[in-house]
C-alpha cells in the first residue's frame, strides 16, 4: 500500500501538467476561434454606388448595402440607410467605402450660409465639364467673335468669383454627373451658389437659349475628414462686374 502511495506521489506532477496543458490548450483554442469569428464577421452597411462630391445631397439612387468586416467599422460608421439618406456631403465621399457620419450634414443651407442659388443654361464646352462640388469663376462673354481681342474688356468680364457648383442637370431637371458631351440635346443646366452681390450678374444666364455664361473650373483644396467643408473665402468679396479678369 505504501508503495502505491509513493508511486502516486511520483506521478501526480505529470498528471497536473497534463491537466494544466489541456486547460491552456482549451483557452487558446477558444480565443483563436473567437478572434477568427471577429475577423471574418461582416455586417451590411450603406455605401455609395458612385463618388459623391461635397455639397451634393445623397439620394436613394446613390445607395446600396454592402457586407463589410466589423473590424473595419467604428462608432462613426453609418449603419443604416436612414442615417445617410437625404443628407448633404460635407466633403467628397467615395464609392463602396463605409460612410463616416461626421462627413454628413442635415442642412444644405447651413453649409451655404450667405450664398444664393441660381441656375444657368449650359452646354458641355462652356461648362468646363464641372460636377457637383467644383469651384468656378463665372464669366460673361460676348458671343460675337468680331468683338474678341486678347485685351478687349467688352468681350468678356468675370461676374462671379469662386461660385460653388451644386449640381448639373439636363433640360428636364434630371441629374447628370456632367453635361454630357455630344448629347443631341446639347443644353443642360448648372446650379450655382454665388454671393448675394453677384447673383444679379448671373441670373441672366437662366434665360432660354442663353449662351453668354462660361464657367472656369478652379482647384478645390480637400476638406479635412470630419471637419468643416471647404467654402471659398467670403472675405474675397464679389467680383468686379466691370473688371476683365
Amino acid at each position: 500500500m505504501l508503495s502505491k502511495i509513493r508511486a502516486l506521489k511520483r506521478s501526480w506532477p505529470a498528471v497536473l501538467a497534463l491537466v494544466v496543458g489541456t486547460v491552456i490548450f482549451g483557452v487558446a483554442y477558444a480565443w483563436q476561434e473567437t478572434s477568427r469569428a471577429e475577423t471574418t464577421a461582416a455586417v451590411e452597411v450603406p455605401v455609395l454606388n458612385r463618388n459623391i462630391a461635397a455639397y451634393e445631397v445623397i439620394t436613394a439612387e446613390n445607395l446600396e448595402l454592402k457586407a463589410i468586416k466589423e473590424k473595419a467599422l467604428d462608432a462613426n460608421t453609418a449603419r443604416d440607410i436612414s442615417a445617410v439618406l437625404g443628407k448633404t456631403a460635407a466633403s467628397t465621399l467615395y464609392k463602396g467605402m463605409p460612410i463616416d457620419v461626421r462627413d454628413l450634414r442635415s442642412d444644405l443651407g447651413g453649409l451655404l450660409k450667405d450664398r444664393q442659388i441660381v441656375t444657368v443654361n449650359m452646354d458641355y464646352c462652356r461648362s468646363a465639364g464641372v460636377t457637383a462640388g467644383d469651384i468656378v469663376d463665372v464669366y460673361w462673354v460676348n458671343p460675337e467673335q468680331s468683338a474678341w481681342t486678347p485685351d478687349s474688356e467688352s468681350a468678356r468680364k468675370r461676374i462671379a468669383a469662386e461660385a460653388i457648383v451644386l449640381g448639373v442637370k439636363n433640360k428636364t431637371g434630371s441629374g447628370l454627373e456632367a453635361v454630357v458631351k455630344g448629347d443631341a440635346g446639347g443644353i443642360g443646366v448648372v446650379e450655382l451658389a454665388v454671393r448675394p452681390a453677384e447673383a444679379p450678374n448671373v441670373v441672366a444666364g437662366s434665360l432660354p437659349q442663353d449662351t453668354h455664361v462660361v464657367l472656369v473650373k478652379k482647384p478645390v483644396p480637400a476638406a479635412e475628414k470630419g471637419g468643416t467643408p471647404v467654402v471659398p473665402d467670403e472675405k474675397a468679396g464679389p467680383a468686379d462686374p466691370n473688371g476683365s479678369q
